[in-house]
Order: C-alpha cells, then structure tokens, then sequence
C-alpha cells in the first residue's frame, strides 16, 4: 500500500512538472536564426533580479548574464544592446523606416517626453502599427495595471507596447495632512467621498491656507503648487477635469479645439488661482518644509520619485500627507486622472516581425506570462504592496490604484505645447494676458502643423 502511493506521488510530481514545461513550451516562440536584435533599453538599470541600479543590461552580472544567454538559446537570437538617451530622437527610426538600416529593433519611450516624435512617427508611417501583431491573448498575459493602451496610441491605433510593468503616472493632488490639521482646513478625501471636490472646494480651501504665518507682512504659506513647468502642460491636462479637449476629429480631421469654452473656463480658473496669489508653479523638487513657503496641496504626477520628493515621503519625513484626484470642473460629472507618462517600447517600420521582438523583450524582462516567476495575481499584489512604502495612509493607495489603472489621455496635448501654445499659455496664466486674443492668434499656427502632419 505505502509502495502504491509512494508511486502515485512520484508520478502526480512528474506530472506537475511536465504541465508546468508544457506550459512555457506553448508560449509563442520566435526562431531568429541566429540574427542580431538591437534592444535600445532606456531603463538599462531596471532588470529583473536586483533593485534599480544595481545591475545594469549593458554590464550585465553573472546572474543576468545567464538569464539572457537563457533567452538567446530561446529564440534562437543574438541580443545587442544599445544605449538609448532619455529623449529619443527619432532620426534613428526614420532612417530605419527609409533604409532599412537598423540602429534599434525596439526603443523605450515615454508617452509624455515623446508624444510630440510618436505622432509624427506614427502618422508618417515610420513606426509599427501594432494593432495587426498583438491580440486580446497577448493583453490578457500582462499584469490587469498594464493591459490598457492609454498613452500608446496614435489616432485610435497603437504604437507602443508596455516597457516595464513598473510605472503609471496620473496626475493628482498630494495634500498637507498636518498643514491641513493646523489650520482646521476641509478634508479633501471626505470632499471627495461625498461628491464635493470640485473647483469651488479647491479654490476655496486654497484661499483659506494662504496666509503670513510669522507676522512679518509676507506670504509665506501657500495653498496650492504645481509641480514642474511647463505650466501649460498643467492647463492643457486640467482641460479633461472640464471635459474639454486640445483637438477633436470632426469629419475625419485632427481640429484644434482649445478655445471652445470649456477650454476657456480652465484658463478662467487658472488665472484666477493666481489673480488670487494663492498658486505658484515650482520649476524643481522642493521640500515643504524646509523650502521658501509651504504649501497645502500639490498637483502632481504620481510616481515612485514625485511622491516623495513632493511632500519627501513617509521614509524621508515625518510629514502626514495624502491623495486625491484632480478637482472636477463644472461640465465634469466623473473625476479624471490625466495621464502623465507611462513607458513603452516602439518599432522602427524596417524591422521584419514586431512580434517576435516584443516576445523576446517580455522574455528579458519577464513583463508577461509565462516569463514570470509568479502569477499574474501574486504580480499585482506585490505591485500595489511595494506601493505602500511611499504613501502616508490607505486613501492615498486607494486614490492612486483606482487612478493609475484609470488615467485617460489628453490627445495631441504636447504636440500643441511643442507648437507654440505652453507659452501662449503661461502668459495667459502668469502674466493675465487676454485669452480670446492670445488663443486666436496661435490657432492658426497649431491647426497649420496638424494639416501638415495629419491631415495631409
């Protein structure tokens, strides 16, 4: 009897190991034939074994460096990889898409760095359209927080691919819980929850926390920072907490619509934050605490850095602070979380099977099933636990997941600042220059280079 189960054992373990096999052998596996595959990793640090920065793609370790031999023998491929910069120039890809020479297979990009290379890129046609290569099978074998193609796409197709399963960036507000507790201010979670955070709350709260507090005639407490120029760009993402856009598509046509009034009531607020001398845009990071004024309320975008230098985070201060969405505008019904960047991976027109490319990139850095050491499940609950390090509380995680899962787009947003308009816009804001006047005078000039580009 002990023999027979002792048998029936061995052979459930063998059983388990060979579905476990079977399970990796039936993933799509790509022979190269020994061909070189040119990887431009931005994040070259970002590897799957050890924390950022301490190993590096281009100066692999022992461990990684079997790793990728691993993934060679694979796919039958020899991998190259090449340094890439921050902001990728795309000369390299429309010489690509020309030629035929190829100095990347695959380039990291960031949505918001590049969206002013990935449009033109895209609708010249010297990137892949990856809607013919990439089914529901290839979505649903990522991480649920990296299934969505908001900032990859280009005229309702998509041109890019999840990089890193690492970063989504909505934009948000970061709030000053111990400020807030010092001066008896409204809770902007409580607003929030109970369907009153919206741009009268905001303003009001703002004016109420913008005061002298050391009796010396100046104002040195604020109630409200914008994170980072451009300050248009901040104006241009609020547009979607208004339900206004920069362009629309109308009878099949990119049109520039941000002098519709909706647009021009965020521009109305926003001139009257800072008539009221209760905004102010910092051009760095700057500690609340310890820097020229402190500040009630931050508008941010939420990542692993911004979080804590914006309020310098729980492991770096002792300052209570936590999150909530954008404030909705008078048009808005839902509260919207523009997207700020999120990281992708884009291919040069010349290269022959996007797909295989994409595949072995998923394999290196194990972005999808079955590359993982772990399931899709225990993926995303590490994911949202490594989050709990840089937020003070619960509500902010909620804030954020629910967020960062939901962030939309606002389409062709630097495009428009690339032509002209962020300083169109910091005038209308900083300075109270006419807003009729100043959006009617660079229209022409947005709307010329969308017929050149798009519309051609």
């Amino acid at each position: 009897m002990k023999k027979s189960l002792f048998m029936f054992s061995v052979i459930t373990m063998i059983m388990l190991v060979l579905l476990s096999v079977g399970s990796i052998m039936a993933a799509p596996l790509f022979d190269f034939e020994g061909e070189t595959v040119k990887l431009g990793f931005r994040f070259h640090d970002v590897t799957p074994f050890a924390p950022r920065g301490e190993v590096s793609w281009l100066d692999p370790d022992a461990r990684l460096q079997a790793h990728i031999d691993a993934v060679e023998e694979m796919f039958n491929v020899k991998i190259e990889f090449v340094p890439a910069t921050g902001d990728t120039n795309p000369e390299p890809h429309i010489t690509a898409g020309i030629t035929g020479d190829i100095i990347y297979h695959y380039h990291e990009a960031g949505a918001r760095r590049t969206e002013h290379v990935l449009f033109p890129l895209a609708m010249q046609g010297f990137i892949h359209r990856l809607d013919d290569y990439l089914d529901d099978e290839y979505y649903e074998s990522l991480p649920s927080t990296f299934r969505h193609k908001y900032g990859m796409q280009v005229g309702g197709h998509t041109y890019g691919v999840e990089a890193l399963n690492l970063l989504v960036e909505p934009m948000v507000i970061i709030w000053n819980k111990d400020l807030f507790d010092e001066e008896g201010l409204p809770n902007p979670y409580d607003l929030y929850k109970e369907g009153k955070w919206d741009w009268d709350a905001f303003k009001d709260i703002a004016i109420q926390a913008t005061k002298d507090t050391t009796g010396d005639g100046e104002i040195n407490q604020l109630g409200i920072k914008f994170n980072l120029r451009p300050l248009g760009f901040h104006a241009l993402s609020l547009f979607a907490t208004n339900n206004a856009s920069v362009t629309r598509e109308v009878d099949g046509r990119t049109v520039a619509v941000f002098d519709e009034p909706e647009a021009v009531e965020v521009l109305e607020y926003l001139q009257e934050l800072w008539n009221l001398d209760v905004a102010r845009i910092d051009a760095g990071y700057a500690n609340p605490r310890g820097g020229y004024t402190d500040y009630a309320m931050h508008v941010v975008f939420a990542n692993s850095v911004s979080i804590p230098h914006s309020l310098m985070g729980v492991d770096r201060t002792d300052i209570a602070y936590s999150m909530v969405p954008l404030p909705r505008g008078p048009r808005a019904t839902e509260h919207v979380a523009p997207l700020w960047n999120r990281w992708m991976g884009i291919i040069p027109i010349g290269v022959e099977n996007p797909r295989a490319v994409i595949e072995v990139v998923n394999a290196l850095r194990q972005l999808t099933e079955p590359y993982m050491d772990k399931t899709l499940e225990e993926f995303e609950e590490d994911f949202w636990d490594s989050w709990v390090m840089y937020l003070y509380d619960r509500e902010a995680l909620e804030v954020f997941q629910r967020y960062a899962m939901n962030a939309i787009t606002v389409d062709n947003r630097e495009i428009a600042l690339q032509q002209g308009l962020g300083e169109v816009l910091d005038r209308i804001i900083e300075q109270d220059a006419n807003i009729t006047g100043e959006l009617a005078a660079i229209k022409p000039v947005i709307q010329s280079f969308l017929d050149e580009v798009v519309n051609k």
